[in-house]
């Protein structure tokens, strides 16, 4: 089941040094990778009109209005107000404090890309239904909603209770495309790897500040207990190497097929 209050706490707590993650890092090889590979998928040009639903501090919606010299402010949808707070006094952005399951379903939105980045596992199976039927419904005729998530199996050095707990929160990509299938999307998915490098230091350093929400759910004992293992585990590294992939779901909005009436 989802915990909302407890995604909201972990957010609020981690939204100071949300930008030191290494996943999230500004002006990095790995952070332009991702950018270029958004502006493929939606095919964002200078008119384009974006919303990018569960925001978090804007970075990644900041750097691409540069890339793609948007015209017009990307919609920023969070829901967790010291996130947002980053974005205030961002020209490239438009705040919008709402949860993206009301946003969606309000009719005053309207946009022809929306992106949905590392968001959608913080809904229920009813919820992410809502959310694309939404989408769908605020999108202009040929507009495109791209999803970015992960895989329930990874290879991110993790201990074993912090694996199952990831798979336990992270469904699976079936459950994302059938839902855009019923909303009226027409999907291709695209799975793109990234080579990461950290040295051992920085990601126990990591997983002790719960760099992702699913490490939440341990107390603290058992995260020692886990980090332990990791230490065992990787005894003679100093480096720890995994690929990060990251699976595109691009959505494409198909014109409702209206029967003639007899």
């Amino acid at each position: 089941m989802i915990n909302r209050k407890k995604i909201y706490r972990f957010y609020e707590k981690t939204s100071k040094n949300y930008s030191q993650n290494i996943f999230y890092e500004a002006d990095t090889k790995y952070q332009k990778n991702i950018l270029v590979n958004i502006k493929k998928h939606l095919n964002l040009g200078t008119e384009s009109k974006l919303a990018s639903i569960g925001c978090g501090n804007g970075s990644t919606e900041s750097a691409l209005a540069k890339l793609c010299n948007l015209k017009e402010k990307v919609l920023v949808v969070d829901s967790n107000e010291k996130m947002l707070a980053c974005t205030k006094k961002n020209h490239f952005l438009k705040p919008i404090l709402m949860d993206g399951l009301k946003f969606v379903k309000d009719p005053n939105f309207y946009y022809d890309k929306c992106l949905l980045k590392e968001v959608i596992h913080h809904f229920s199976e009813s919820e992410i239904h809502e959310i694309y039927q939404g989408i769908y419904n605020q999108l202009a005729e040929n507009g495109t909603v791209l999803t970015i998530t992960r895989n329930q199996e990874t290879e991110y050095p993790f201990f074993l209770e912090a694996i199952e707990k990831w798979k336990q929160i992270q469904p699976p990509l079936e459950l994302f495309i059938k839902a855009q299938e019923i909303s009226g999307f027409e999907v291709t998915l695209e799975e793109v790897s990234y080579r990461m490098y950290v040295s051992k230091k920085d990601w126990i350093d990591m997983l002790r500040n719960r760099f992702w929400s699913h490490l939440s759910e341990l107390e603290d004992d058992r995260l020692e207990k886990g980090i332990t293992e990791i230490e065992e585990r990787y005894k003679k590294f100093e480096t720890l190497s995994f690929n990060d992939c990251l699976v595109f779901l691009i959505g494409r909005k198909l014109p409702l097929i209206q029967s003639d009436s007899l």
